[in-house]
């Protein structure tokens, strides 16, 4: 007997878990269903997307990775990911994504390499990634801006600011037609 908790006491100090060894639920490769790798069970951005110019590629390149629920990138996942436009913050809310949309994961990763978004924003957008049966989620807001794009505005300002460029292009035209001959009553 005094053999037996010698050699237990041995063990224990070398570090083995007996206690995993016996119990059911003890964590080894028995208890997770076999040896398999773990399962992909949401997606995550790895490189949010940047601010652009409407047209022009979003760089760095937009990077999507498939997570366990240990938010370790599975590496033997090889399914497609998906992007969309999840907020569209363009005027009137039809800003199209370019570019290709469908990538293959290589390692776990799937790199969108030719993003664009062909409208300036009043408001952020966001991009989406999916990919069936994962969770998908939902960027960081970035804009899309140039030298001609309008300042951004909060949504509910974009009717006004609208209503003010019709009347201004309205004013102009107006003036146009009036011609520069005005006389003046003495």
């Amino acid at each position: 007997m005094r053999a037996l908790r010698v050699i237990l006491l041995t063990a224990l100090v070398a570090g083995c878990h007996f206690d995993k060894l016996f119990n059911s639920s003890g964590g080894g490769a028995a208890s997770r269903g076999g040896g398999g790798p773990p399962a992909a069970t949401h997606l995550i951005f790895l490189t949010q997307p940047s601010d652009a110019a409407p047209g022009a590629p979003i760089a760095p390149p937009v990077r999507v990775a498939a997570e366990d629920d240990q938010d370790r990138v599975v590496t033997t996942f090889s399914g497609t990911i998906s992007i969309a436009i999840g907020h569209n913050g363009s005027l009137l809310g039809n800003a199209q994504l370019s570019g290709t949309k469908d990538v293959a994961a290589v390692n776990g990763i799937a790199t969108f390499t030719d993003l664009s978004i062909d409208q300036p924003g009043i408001s952020d957008y966001t991009l989406v990634a999916s990919s069936d049966p994962l969770v998908r989620t939902e960027s960081a807001p970035f804009r899309v801006t140039g030298p001609d794009a309008l300042p951004p505005l909060h949504p509910e300002r974009a009717v006004r600011r609208r209503r003010y460029l019709l009347a201004v292009r309205l004013l102009r035209r107006d003036r146009g037609r009036r011609g520069s001959t005005h006389t003046r009553a003495e």
